[in-house]
């Protein structure tokens, strides 16, 4: 895929993309060539809650044209520094050439727990997909995942999930791993599919390039293995350019959402910026299994603390009195293990 992403709309809580571009793959027997594409997604976060859409058309080179759409949404509740609960909630919807309509819906609930430097996650749930055949199928699933942080910007995530409908049955085991080191990211996960469906060995790759605050390149590639839709296994490659055309919101114009700054060999201090309503604000990351610590108010929104964080790239979250989860205002963010989002912080290299 050769792609352009405009984004007119961008804050702490929300952001819009336009998509320009094309793509190259195979998906079994029905989709297959070079096709121009054009599609929308946006985000919308806000304290407990996460929702994510996104559509786009297609025009194959051949004539043929499909179009997609999917979403999903999660509203999350704490229950201790170190445990969450939450209810998910997702969707997707193709259609190919006006006729083969298929889609997939699913509904879960999911527990998310913090313990040594580990996060564990399990998830349990049931919907419905219609097949390319017009069929239409209920289904059950069960999702157990385990990932930490191994070190500084290299994190890995292993999976097992069950899908059981009244037909049929299968089981995916998965491995996956992202490294984070300045402006460059790469991740990927390979994963077998058995049961009624099984397969051979399926995988992806993602390498991005942040050029700067507002364009990154980015390129990957990966197989897919067969599902209850109906599609046979697929092969994609794409390249992308994403480009912003609003800066990162900051509240307060000149002033940095996270703020390192060197205390000794092993000491930063670190400021963030929270301008919501707050009487106590806590700081928890990857780099002490999430185990929340005090901030000092400095007042103008901001509060600090002394850390003993190594150098690298960590995922953090704050705790505002105890029990709500949020990120800086304006901060860099990645997605979490609930369909939410962490805040990134960076340490540099001790001269």
């Amino acid at each position: 895929m050769v792609m352009c992403a405009a984004t007119p709309v961008s804050s702490a809580a929300q952001a819009a993309n336009l998509l320009l571009g094309g793509v190259h793959a195979r998906y079994g027997d029905s989709l297959s060539g070079t096709a121009g594409t054009v599609g929308i997604d946006a985000d919308l976060r806000g304290a407990g809650a996460a929702a994510r859409g996104s559509m786009a058309v297609s025009q194959f080179l051949t004539g043929e044209w499909a179009w997609q759409a999917s979403g999903r949404a999660i509203l999350a509740r704490p229950l201790g520094s170190t445990l969450a609960v939450g209810l998910l909630a997702s969707g997707s919807l193709n259609d190919y050439e006006g006729g083969q309509v298929s889609g997939e819906w699913l509904a879960s609930g999911v527990v998310n727990q913090a313990v040594h430097g580990w996060s564990l996650t399990g998830q349990i749930g049931g919907g419905a997909v219609r097949q390319i055949d017009a069929n239409t199928l209920g289904f059950g699933t069960a999702v157990a995942t385990a990932g930490r942080e191994i070190v500084s910007g290299v994190t890995a995530q292993g999976n097992l999930g069950v899908v059981a409908a009244p037909t049929v049955a299968y089981a995916d085991l998965g491995f996956d791993a992202a490294y984070e080191h300045a402006r460059l990211s790469l991740e990927g996960g390979v994963g077998v599919r058995m049961g009624d469906i099984r397969d051979d060995p399926y995988g992806r790759v993602r390498l991005a390039y942040h050029a700067t605050e507002s364009i990154t390149v980015e390129a990957s590639a990966g197989r897919y293995a067969p599902d209850l839709v109906g599609f046979q296994e697929g092969l994609y490659g794409t390249l992308g350019l994403r480009m912003a055309l609003t800066e990162r919101d900051h509240a307060t114009p000149g002033v940095m959402p996270v703020v390192v700054e060197p205390v000794d060999d092993s000491l930063v201090a670190v400021t963030v910026r929270y301008t919501g309503p707050a009487q106590q604000v806590r700081i928890a990351g990857a780099w002490n299994g999430w185990r929340p610590v005090d901030m000092h108010a400095l007042g103008a929104g901001r509060w600090r603390v002394v850390l003993p964080i190594p150098p690298g790239i960590h995922e953090f979250s704050l705790v505002v009195d105890g029990e709500r989860w949020v990120v800086p205002d304006g901060a860099v963010t990645v997605p979490d293990q609930l369909g939410g989002a962490v805040a990134v912080l960076v340490v540099s290299p001790r001269s």
